[in-house]
């Protein structure tokens, strides 16, 4: 990852820019296929995957997203085999717990909270609904919006799924997007 960190500084271009960034947003299958070893290691890396598939949908269309939701999926199966297995309830419970509460002796960020606070379901319910209501109001209104907004690029995507959903501009948003994640 520094390698890429350093590769920007020289890069003078949006295209080149949007070159470096397609490790990000998985523009091979095995790049996909590497995106999902990284999630099934640390679950954080899914936070990116609304902004990346935005612009995979934008960049590339419906079909690649798809095909990249599925390289995702088959190759999450596959890494669970072994556990589900074992105990495939234990997996999926464990897997998916929205409820885990993380200690507090650990925390950098919300340190402003007193522990109680912290420890609080309804921090981590405000949490949740909060960064879901920030992807969905750079979804519609942000993410989409040179290209006509985000009703009229689903509509292209879906009427013409094997082309990208994007008119044609190289938005600074895209490729600022990749850069951030």
């Amino acid at each position: 990852m520094c390698h890429y960190f350093v590769s920007v500084r020289v890069i003078r271009h949006w295209d080149d820019v949007f070159q470096v960034s397609c490790i990000f947003y998985a523009s091979t299958p095995i790049q996909t296929f590497q995106y999902s070893a990284a999630l099934s290691v640390k679950m954080s890396i899914l936070l990116y995957l609304p902004g990346l598939l935005v612009i995979v949908f934008l960049r590339q269309g419906m079909r690649a997203t798809i095909d990249k939701l599925v390289i995702l999926l088959v190759t999450q199966t596959l890494f669970a085999i072994p556990f589900l297995r074992e105990d495939p309830l234990a997996y999926v419970r464990s897997s998916f717990d929205l409820g885990r509460i993380f200690l507090y002796k650990w925390t950098v960020n919300w340190r402003l909270f007193s522990e109680e606070v912290f420890l609080s379901k309804r921090l981590a319910i405000a949490l949740l609904l909060g960064h879901l209501s920030v992807l969905v109001a750079f979804g519609l209104f942000r993410w989409c919006e040179r290209d006509g907004g985000v009703y009229r690029v689903l509509l292209r995507g879906f009427r013409r799924p094997m082309q990208p959903a994007s008119l044609g501009f190289v938005t600074a948003d895209c490729e600022c997007l990749a850069l951030v994640l």
